[in-house]
């Protein structure tokens, strides 16, 4: 997994919407992106015929970049973050009440630390946003769940 970190004080205004569109990112790391998705402050592609992943994360003035290869993968899968519930609250709220993130884990064949990418977070995304964004998550683990069975 390569990762490189690319400061965004070079690309306001006009220039960073162009830097934010994945495919041009792509091609500085030599990817055909097949399929993207756009989250809040993270963007997501896959380039299915180099089966690789490309991640970028936005942080503060930088953005960050990972690209993994679907070879290092052991696992991928969903993982959902609920808040303390109090005894009884189920009967007047939902779960979905209480549901604080929703991310997609990505783990690895090697020691290294699972890599989160966040569809969902509380403090960011409605409730009305959650079901849409967790169905997203959904598909992208069965999409990169199938290459790795291959």
């Amino acid at each position: 997994m390569s990762a490189i970190n690319i400061p965004l004080s070079r690309y306001l205004g006009r220039k960073i919407k162009k830097f934010w569109n994945l495919t041009a990112l792509a091609k500085r790391f030599n990817l055909a992106v097949t399929k993207q998705e756009s989250l809040r402050n993270q963007l997501i592609g896959l380039d299915s015929i180099n089966r690789k992943l490309l991640l970028v994360k936005k942080e503060k003035d930088q953005a960050v970049c990972r690209v993994v290869d679907l070879q290092d993968l052991q696992h991928c899968s969903i993982k959902k973050v609920y808040g303390s519930i109090q005894a009884g609250d189920l009967q007047t709220k939902g779960l979905n009440h209480y549901l604080q993130s929703i991310s997609l884990q990505l783990g690895f064949k090697t020691a290294a630390e699972p890599i989160a990418v966040h569809f969902y977070e509380n403090g960011y995304n409605t409730v009305r946003q959650q079901s849409l964004l967790e169905a997203a998550a959904k598909k992208w683990e069965g999409i990169v769940s199938d290459l790795l069975m291959r």
